[in-house]
């Protein structure tokens, strides 16, 4: 089968994408409707194939309404994707995770810069020798809207294996920057090669806890890479310190079960599938996933999936606090029980085996979810059929606003001064502007990339081709009845029920005791952090509970958003969701 370039296209409100690509000339309108995922053709003529030249290949997606865009190189055996971040939310300063080759320097470890305004001017310190540009060694590029370049690692030869991984990208505009290989074998001479792709996103969206889950239907775990923003990164692993790493190093580890990752400063966290020889498994290549850190966790996630004709099995990965679980939804339908938890992190995650299609996933807390797949038809021995994609199903993406900062150095290995950090009260702009030097540091504000489906129709998995499935160990969304009042004991005031089932709007504030009246006698309310942390529980006193913005140990918690749960007994009366100012 040909190559077959796809823009996977979702939206929670019916719209209009249109698509623009130099290599096209016209620019393409294209329907978008809820609960179906849009798949468009892009011209095999937009992809950038030479290395260390500029070329102006960028494509842009723009909508009235908010969209999600997955981008996938879809051809037999070969097949990745990713997920893409919206313009407004792209950074001026990146550090590539990528991966090394094994396989010469036809398929490289490389990167590609996307720009996004004229004149922005693109410093590249590269971690290792690439095309007429030795390791180490800054040079800059001026980029206008919607040009393209692309680094590719060059001097294989084992068992020297280039990575790019590590390198410096700044900008005095926001900019794109995609990384992967050609071609790469996960873990390195176990033979399955594969493309890797991931949008990366800039280091002030980096963060210092993730979650993870091990692929479905993988024997023998899969391979993490962890990537450090700073010198004297402590990464820790399922709380055992595995690495102490300075800036633009990189750690490689397997990992066999559901893990909790945490760092001291801010790390990336990529996840691998590896081929098919690593554990005998018949299907499965190479893919990267970027994994998104925990305060990058959205609410609601519209995930594009590979169309039926593709040929895959897909499967979500969801992580949600683990005293939400049972509040998690797939198309308006609770997830069946089958959560693993991720040791004493207060999470869980679970893999669920979905048809074809879009899906709306969701939670009252925060939640992170990503997409992935492998082909169906089965094969004696492994390796003649393999293939496999995979890709974070979106994130908060932060809106980056440039402050005035010394020069970084042109050494990668070096701390920037001052670490990236993000402001509490950033003011976006209608439209960026120039960095007045270069700057490894963003402000930030979060604004969703994901959007959510307000009238979710019943989930019900399906699976378009006859072959049976291979065994599975994920877990399929099922029907679970939908909390209403006759679920609740008799005699409960109706403005506790009509808490059920979003009360989310408006969100409201206090600064110094929250009061929630008209509650039974006997009810308990139980205050959640927005990362599903339990703060403080108090019980109901002359049909009132007040909280006085302190944790259980008597300290004021935080300013931020907050949520709380009320029980009477083992029913669920309500839940409800506040901003603490302070």
């Amino acid at each position: 089968m040909a190559q077959t370039l796809l823009l996977l296209i979702t939206s929670s409100a019916s719209t209009t994408a249109t698509i623009t690509d130099p290599s096209v000339g016209s620019p393409q309108a294209v329907p978008v409707v809820p609960g179906t995922t849009t798949s468009v053709v892009i011209q095999n003529a937009a992809q950038d194939m030479v290395y260390n030249t500029v070329n102006h290949l960028g494509i842009h997606v723009t909508a009235p309404n908010d969209i999600s865009v997955y981008g996938v190189d879809w051809s037999t055996y070969l097949t990745e994707g990713y997920l893409g971040i919206p313009t407004d939310s792209l950074g001026y300063y990146y550090m590539v995770m990528s991966f090394p080759t094994d396989i010469g320097d036809a398929y490289p470890s490389q990167f590609m810069v996307v720009a996004t305004h004229d004149g922005t001017n693109v410093t590249i310190t590269p971690a290792c020798t690439g095309i007429s540009r030795p390791a180490g060694v800054a040079y800059t590029l001026t980029l206008n809207q919607g040009d393209t370049y692309q680094f590719g690692a060059t001097g294989y030869s084992a068992p020297n294996y280039p990575d790019s991984t590590g390198s410096v990208v700044q900008s005095t505009y926001p900019v794109a920057v995609f990384s992967g290989s050609a071609c790469a074998d996960v873990p390195i001479n176990y033979y399955s090669c594969n493309p890797l792709l991931e949008e990366l996103w800039p280091v002030a969206d980096w963060g210092v806890s993730f979650a993870t889950m091990p692929f479905a239907q993988r024997l023998h775990g899969d391979t993490m890479r962890f990537l450090a923003s700073a010198d004297s990164t402590a990464v820790s692993l399922n709380g055992a310190q595995v690495a102490t790493l300075n800036q633009g190093q990189v750690y490689q580890q397997t990992v066999t079960g559901p893990s909790f990752i945490t760092a001291n400063n801010p790390i990336y966290v990529a996840q691998y599938s590896n081929g098919s020889q690593f554990d005998g498994q018949q299907n499965f290549d190479p893919f990267m996933v970027s994994i998104p850190p925990i305060s990058e966790y959205a609410t609601n996630y519209s995930v594009g999936i590979m169309a039926p004709s593709c040929g895959f099995y897909n499967y979500e990965t969801i992580i949600a606090p683990t005293s939400m679980v049972s509040w998690v939804t797939m198309d308006g339908i609770y997830i069946s029980p089958g959560w693993a938890p991720l040791g004493t992190s207060g999470y869980a995650g679970t893999n669920v085996a979905v048809s074809a299609a879009d899906h709306v996933v969701a939670c009252t807390a925060p939640i992170g979810v990503i997409a992935y797949g492998y082909p169906y038809t089965p094969t004696s021995g492994g390796g003649s059929d393999d293939d496999g994609y995979g890709y974070p199903a979106g994130l908060l993406a932060s809106y980056v606003t440039p402050l005035s900062t010394p020069t970084p150095t042109s050494t990668p290995t070096l701390t920037p001064s001052p670490s990236p950090t993000r402001s509490t009260t950033p003011t976006p702009t209608s439209s960026p502007t120039p960095f007045p030097t270069l700057s490894p540091t963003d402000t930030a504000t979060c604004t969703p990339s994901s959007t959510f489906t307000s009238t979710p129709v019943p989930y019900t998995p399906t699976q378009s081709p006859t072959d049976t499935p291979p065994p599975t160990a994920t877990f399929t969304a099922t029907a679970t009845p939908t909390p209403t009042a006759t679920s609740i004991p008799t005699g409960i005031p109706t403005c506790v029920t009509n808490l059920w089932p979003d009360p989310f709007v408006p969100l409201r504030a206090f600064n110094h005791t929250l009061k929630i009246s008209c509650l039974p006698t006997g009810s308990q309310v139980t205050f959640y952090s927005l990362s599903g942390e339990l703060v403080d529980q108090v019980n109901e006193a002359g049909s009132m509970a007040q909280w006085d913005g302190k944790n259980t140990e008597g300290t004021p918690a935080s300013p931020g958003i907050y949520y709380y749960v009320i029980q009477n007994g083992a029913a669920i009366l309500g839940r409800g969701r506040f901003l603490l100012a302070r």
